[in-house]
């Protein structure tokens, strides 16, 4: 029944020699390697996988095995090649036990600890991820599209990773492999270590990409009263070796929320990193004592030696042992097991000075040591007796079906501790001690309370969360109780099985985005079940708030109207646009020249949470403006255009809904139909009754502009309201919008249009895919702090002084960006962005782009309509190649993108468009690229119509300061003044000409379409 007569059986049958070969028949040159897999409680692992990774197994005999129900294994080896083994089990992150030489085979995996998989999650590797542990500072940052498959094939689908800290300090033998360096092969001390491992939809394996690197962090670990420095060596494990490889320098830093250390690092690879230097060295003279007495070790024994003010373990070769200098070690010597014998507690001398031992190291004799479970309630199935003390090996013993246990110690280990373990039913974390001396010891009894309770929960705080996802946890003490739960908004709603009677528990929401703390509930629970009172809520950090004053080149700012979350604000730090910084609540600025500039602000609160808001300054020396203002001054409908110039609001192409500000009257006459009035004019007509415009916006049937005092005019069609006057009445004269006084932004969609107000707050008025029109602007719920607004066909866009994005309205494509395809009349959460600088909403599909200049898209992937000769067949088309890449990512499949991914290839977008079959983005040498359907409108042959499947550049005649995209065609305002077009034209879209007075003019006034920019024809 003892675990060690076991071994002691298995260990008298191996022979172990030098030099010849290996074979079936001959043992002379085998050794056989055994071991226990427990985990980290000393609990055996059944059915844990051990793989030999260096070695050979003896001809004949399998190189892997699984462990018993005992968690025991045998392997026969050839003892010529130093022992590597590989030891994983599911749930658990994998372990790797190496021999410093072959004469070590037998005994280096003897007792092998598997820690349990602390962290597992799933994210879209187009993206960049932060993947956190809850209740530790260690997390991975890794940046978007880092990730390739090892054998060299893409990834499929979605990502996992499971993540798992590994501390030193509480067990030694938690630590991988052999704690030397590669490298000279000499001893190194930890600090702490991540383990990381990541698969795609197949379960292969994935690493970082050649030239790619992420960041780590690892939490500080050392041993009780030790220093920590500022900077300390990265190692990770070669896992065919089991030795370890330095590989860069970790910073110490502090987590702001909860104080935690943790070392910092870039890594260009990933498995099992460690904190770790190699230490300046002496030995320990195990062979002879101070008094000159020689000691020696019994056959099937070794000597270990452990740091107590250091995080290091070394065998015994011959009569030394190398420890750290100037250190206090714990000198052991340990069974065939692993298990404690004696030890004693000595200071290393100096680098070079060998120290002999106070006394040679005994072997005690055995005694017994037992005790008994009595059962409350439940059953003895599946518990064990957890035997564990300061000065010997935890051992994991069964129990028989009376509640006897016993097991064989060396005596004199002092005071031992009896615990129950396995079945975690609920039976509080009970202990009972005993003293072991030279006699034969007992414990008094444990007891069986086999009893647990449900909780259930919920968390709120979504509307103002930046998150679509939030992990909640349950500790005892430092102990997970099970896998973290995934909550999403959608489904709030968590429930807790086996949470344990008699416990002071804690709960935990971690977020994905790094700027946000944990939060943490502790629960107190007695011999009775527990209720939450109310929901948890959310991580919150502070909001933001910029507000610029100021006329010529000179700007104020202040940050007063910013407000506190889970924390006060603790510093305000400004970035001008220009290259000029500033701190506190309170700024100003004297800009060197007139432009636009993009202001951020970022405000941090005392735990460290961030929050971030951007808005663009137009500074201008005086205040008329006598050229196109990028971004804010030129926009595209469906088939029209506008812009604010010096003189005026402009606009040409279609005038069916006398959306060029032009009065069109229709005549029944019998049978046929007669128009008058403008239908179509390729001739910028100049909208009447407006002044002092800073922007217009074009929309599928109507145009709106935004005065410099706030106020909004609309005209064109009103059937769904989208004017904001209160009625349905069309109008070709501008007629203010009902009740709004102070917008800084306005966009027209499909048949709707929305306002930013300067209050960080949406108005929205028409219709935008729900069954009820407003005629005049209603509040759009659960939006703050908005910096950036877009309206599309059937949805709308608002980007967050966070960075993060939020959409509503039809999302049978994806176009909300949450991951469904249901609609949402209420703000949605985009996922995974987080720096955020601007938004596009186009028909089926929306864009952002990035604060690093990079975009994202999701959405529809195809076009429209397929392109037969001339003529546009509209309505959604699968089959053809041509019909997709409005994601720009190079992908050639219809399903839609219903999470954002990065479009090929840009890393330095300034602004971005889009229109109904193709997006451009300008980028910061005022190049155009544009991706997706619409061939014209890139220049490029309607009879060869294929799509761009990623960014291609599309030439303009010279520097471009915006962008505006229509169905078909696109229009830009040139950094040297004027307006270019190019792309479709039969209804004036181009403005290079002409006007139509009729539905079917022949011939047509205008172009089909232009391959190359064409000049507005301004009056």
């Amino acid at each position: 029944m003892l675990m060690r007569a076991l071994f002691t059986a298995l260990l008298t049958t191996a022979l172990v020699a030098c030099g010849g070969s290996s074979s079936s028949d001959d043992t002379s040159n085998t050794v056989q390697s055994t071991g226990t897999v427990v985990d980290e409680q000393g609990v055996p692992l059944a059915g844990a996988r051990v793989t030999v990774v260096s070695a050979s197994t003896v001809t004949g005999t399998s190189q892997t095995v699984d462990t018993n129900s005992s968690g025991q294994f045998a392997l026969t080896l050839d003892a010529a090649t130093a022992l590597v083994l590989k030891v994983q089990k599911t749930g658990y992150a994998s372990s790797f036990r190496a021999a410093a030489a072959s004469v070590d085979n037998a005994s280096a995996a003897s007792r092998v600890v598997l820690l349990p998989v602390a962290s597992t999650q799933t994210f879209d590797p187009t993206q960049a991820a932060v993947l956190r542990v809850p209740g530790t500072p260690a997390r991975v940052e890794l940046p978007a599209s880092s990730l390739v498959r090892e054998d060299g094939q893409a990834i499929s689908g979605t990502t996992s990773v499971t993540l798992t800290p590994i501390d030193p300090s509480a067990d030694i033998a938690r630590m991988p492999g052999l704690l030397v360096d590669g490298a000279s092969g000499e001893p190194i001390e930890s600090l702490g270590a991540l383990t990381v491992n990541f698969t795609d939809t197949t379960g292969a394996p994935l690493n970082l990409a050649s030239g790619k690197t992420a960041t780590i962090r690892i939490p500080a670990t050392p041993a009780a009263g030790a220093t920590l420095p500022a900077t300390f060596p990265l190692y990770h494990l070669n896992e065919t070796t089991g030795r370890w490889t330095q590989e860069g320098t970790a910073t110490l830093q502090t987590d702001p929320a909860t104080g935690a250390k943790y070392y910092e690092g870039t890594v260009s690879h990933f498995s099992t990193w460690n904190a770790d230097k190699v230490i300046t060295r002496t030995s320990l003279d195990v062979g002879t004592t101070l008094q000159g007495v020689a000691c020696s070790v019994p056959p099937g024994l070794r000597v270990q030696a452990l740091g107590v003010d250091y995080n290091g373990v070394s065998d015994a070769s011959g009569n030394n042992v190398f420890v750290r200098e100037n250190s206090q070690v714990r000198l052991r010597l340990l069974d065939e097991v692993g298990g404690v014998i004696d030890e004693l507690e000595l200071r290393s001398g100096p680098a070079g000075a060998a120290v002999r031992l106070p006394r040679c190291l005994n072997v005690p004799p055995l005694v017994t040591l037992s005790g008994r479970v009595t059962v409350s309630s439940g059953q003895l199935s599946g518990y064990q007796v957890q035997i564990s003390g300061p000065s010997m090996q935890t051992i994991v013993v069964p129990i028989s079906s009376d509640g006897a246990y016993s097991t064989r110690v060396y005596a004199n280990r002092g005071e031992v501790r009896a615990r129950l373990v396995g079945a975690d039913r609920g039976t509080p974390e009970t202990r009972v001690t005993t003293t072991v001396a030279a006699v034969d010891a007992s414990f008094t009894n444990l007891t069986v309370q086999d009893t647990r309770f449900v909780l259930d929960g919920c968390v709120q705080g979504w509307a103002s969360y930046r998150q679509t996802s939030v992990q909640v946890s349950l500790f005892r003490g430092a102990t997970p109780m099970g896998a973290p739960q995934t909550l999403q908004s959608t489904g709030p709603n968590f429930r807790l099985d086996g949470v344990p009677f008699n416990s002071t528990l804690t709960l935990r929401l971690t977020a994905p985005d790094p700027t946000l703390a944990e939060k943490t509930t502790t629960l107190v629970v007695g011999s009775t079940p527990i209720t939450l009172g109310s929901c948890l809520n959310l991580p919150l950090a502070a909001t933001a708030d910029l507000q610029v004053r100021g006329s010529g080149l000179t700007r104020s700012f202040d940050a007063g109207g910013s407000t506190a979350g889970d924390a006060p604000i603790t510093a305000y730090a400004w970035d001008f646009g220009d290259g000029s910084t500033a701190s506190g609540a309170t700024a100003n600025r004297a800009f060197a020249a007139t432009g636009s500039y993009v202001v951020s602000l970022r405000v941090t609160d005392a735990l460290g949470q961030v929050s971030l808001v951007r808005r663009t300054v137009d500074v201008t020396a005086g205040g008329t403006l006598s050229t196109l203002t990028p971004a804010r001054a030129l926009d595209a409908g469906s088939n029209h255009t506008c812009a604010v110039r010096a003189d005026g609001v402009w606009c040409w192409g279609s005038n069916f809904y006398a959306q060029l500000g032009s009065e069109r009257t229709t005549v029944i006459d019998g049978d046929n139909v007669i128009e008058s009035g403008v239908i179509s004019s390729g001739v910028p007509l100049r909208i009447t009754g407006l002044s002092n415009m800073t922007a217009v916006t074009a929309g599928e049937q109507h145009s709106c502009a935004l005065s410099a005092s706030g106020t909004v005019q609309c005209w064109g069609s009103g059937k769904y309201g989208q004017l904001g006057q209160g009625s349905r009445v069309d109008s070709a004269t501008p007629v203010p919008v009902s009740g709004l006084t102070t917008a800084v932004a306005v966009s027209a969609g499909g048949f709707s249009t929305c306002a930013l107000l300067q209050s960080g707050s949406v108005s929205c008025w028409g219709n935008s895919n729900t069954s009820i029109d407003n005629l005049v602007p209603a509040p759009v719920a659960g939006l703050s702090g908005v910096t950036a607004l877009s309206a599309g066909g059937g949805h709308h866009c608002a980007v967050l002084s966070d960075g993060s994005v939020r959409c509503w309205g039809n999302n049978d494509d994806g176009q909300l960006g949450n991951g469904s395809t249901t609609d949402s009349v209420s703000p949605v959460v985009v996922s995974g962005i987080s720096s955020a600088v601007s938004v596009v909403a186009g028909d089926r599909h929306s864009c952002a782009l990035l604060a690093d200049g990079t975009l994202r898209c999701w959405g529809y992937r195809g076009i429209l309509g397929l392109t037969v000769g001339s003529s546009v067949l509209f309505g959604r088309m699968v089959g053809s190649s041509a019909l997709s890449g409005l994601m720009g990512d190079g992908g050639t499949g219809f399903a839609p993108a219903l999470t954002p991914v990065t479009v090929s290839g840009i890393s330095t977008a300034v602004a971005i468009s889009a229109g109904s079959r193709h997006n451009c983005a300008l980028l910061a040498d005022a190049t155009v690229w544009c991706w997706g359907g619409a061939a014209s409108a890139r220049g490029q042959s309607v009879a060869t119509d294929v799509a761009a499947l990623a960014p291609v550049q599309v030439a303009m005649n010279g520097a471009v300061n915006a962008l505006a995209l229509g169905d078909g065609f696109t229009c830009v305002s040139l950094a040297a003044g004027g307006v270019q077009c190019l792309g479709v034209g039969s209804q004036g879209q181009l403005g290079t000409g002409g006007q139509s007075n009729q539905l079917n003019p022949s011939p047509s006034p205008f172009p089909d379409a232009s391959l190359t920019p064409l000049n507005v024809l301004f009056p």
